[in-house]
This record gives C-alpha cells, structure tokens and sequence, in this order.
C-alpha cells in the first residue's frame, strides 16, 4: 500500500457552483459540476505528493449503480466518471456503512487497514466530521474545502503541508 492517502469527497471538492452552477443534469464528466481546475488541482497535488486516493465522498453509497436520483432526475454515476478520470489512483472507498459521520468511518477504515503513513481529508462539509468522539483522531488532518468554489490551489498547499511533503 502507499504511504500517503487522500480521502476525497467529491461534491464540493472537485465541484464548484461558481465554475459551473446547475451542470449535474448535463451529460459529460462536468455533468456532475466536477470543474476542470479543481480536477486539475487534484491531478497536481497527487502529482506531487505521490498519494492515491480513497473515495469518502457520500455518493460512494451509489458506486454500484449504473445511475442515481440527483433533484429528481436519473443521471448516470458521478464516481463513475471520476474514476475514470483518476484512473490507478482510486485505491478505495470507505465502506458503506449506517453511520451518522464520515470521520466513524474514516476510523473504521483504519481499523481494518493496516496503514502508518500520512493521509489528508479533503471535504467541504464540517457537520460530516463532527463526532467529537472521533474528530480529535484526524482534525490535524483535515482540509476543509470551500463548496462554492472546489478545490484551490491554496487547499493543495494544505494538504502537501498535512502529507508532509514541501
């Protein structure tokens, strides 16, 4: 396994309602509102970090299905495409599991892995990390992205910081 792991959420992360608001119900990879420069940016942070990714995103529930409910339409899988897009670099999901916030699941992950390297958390949503049981074990690893606009520069500076590499 790697030494260094990026548990990823996608919405929020690699979208941006400013790049490309209302775009989920289109049909191409940013049909899910995934924008070119956070893809970049996340194309480049793995780049120079060397980490593979872990899909924590919630829409990882739905990775099964050829298509899902979005605003009460059926659009085909996000992950799907951005899968696709990453390529080796998907080494993981977290289990989908019944509990009520990601950083659970995130501990659960550890548990069943045997894992000693660095790792970083990219999501824009705080409420899915705050088990206060749990929080204390990752909040030094945290990199809270900005939902309106994805993933910048700046949160990649975090996350090489986080992942310990200059």
């Amino acid at each position: 396994m790697t030494d260094k792991i990026i548990f990823l959420d996608v919405d929020g992360v690699l979208t941006s309602t400013k790049e490309t608001p209302g775009s989920y119900l289109n049909h191409s990879l940013d049909q899910y509102g995934i924008s070119p420069s956070c893809l970049k940016n996340l194309k480049k942070l793995i780049a120079d970090t060397g980490a593979k990714i872990i899909i924590s995103s919630n829409w990882r529930i739905y990775r099964n299905q050829k298509q899902v409910e979005l605003h009460g339409k059926k659009i085909p899988n996000p992950l799907i495409a951005v899968c696709k897009e990453l390529g080796e670099n998907v080494i993981d999901f977290l289990p989908k599991t019944a509990i009520k916030h990601k950083a659970e699941a995130l501990v659960r992950w550890f548990d069943a892995h045997d894992f000693d390297g660095e790792f970083v958390v990219l999501d824009d949503d705080k409420e899915e990390h705050l088990d206060n049981e749990v929080l204390y074990s990752i909040c030094d690893h945290l990199v809270f992205v900005n939902y309106k606009v994805g993933l910048q520069q700046s949160d990649c500076e975090k996350a090489k910081s986080i992942l310990k590499v200059n």
